[in-house]
């Protein structure tokens, strides 16, 4: 095994690995058409950006990423909520590249955890409903 592992190119690997990356950028981006405003916790948390990934849950970090620049450029709290379907809920994963903002706070109200810049939780779709802007971008 030593011996193959020897055979192994650092140079393909780097390869292989900067083409999964830009694929999973450009697979999030095409989700960036369908963006729209969420009010955290009905608006108690502020409003940010988010989209529906429902098939697409592998990507919710770079989804998310995106948005929560797009969301600061908008005005809005630096936070991307991607939300898609788990068995019968909706998970929603909130990202931010924002060292100053905290997505736990909000993830933990609502029985989530995580770390300030990536945390989750699940929502009922009643609830969730209540978190859309009714002037959606």
């Amino acid at each position: 095994m030593f011996e193959e592992l020897l055979e192994i190119s650092p140079v393909d690997i780097i390869e292989k690995g900067n083409s999964n990356i830009s694929s999973r950028w450009a697979d999030a981006s095409k989700l960036m058409d369908k963006v729209f405003k969420v009010r955290l916790g009905r608006g108690f948390y502020g409003e940010c950006l988010g989209v529906r990934a429902d098939g697409n849950s592998h990507l919710s970090d770079e989804i998310g990423k995106a948005l929560s620049v797009k969301s600061a450029a908008a005005g809005l709290r630096p936070i991307g909520a991607v939300v898609y379907m788990l068995r019968n809920n909706l998970k929603m994963c909130l990202r931010s590249i924002d060292s100053a903002t905290d997505t736990s706070e909000v993830a933990k109200a609502y029985g989530g955890g995580g770390s300030p810049s990536s945390s989750s939780f699940i929502i009922r779709m009643d609830e969730y409903n209540q978190w859309l802007s009714v002037n959606a971008s």
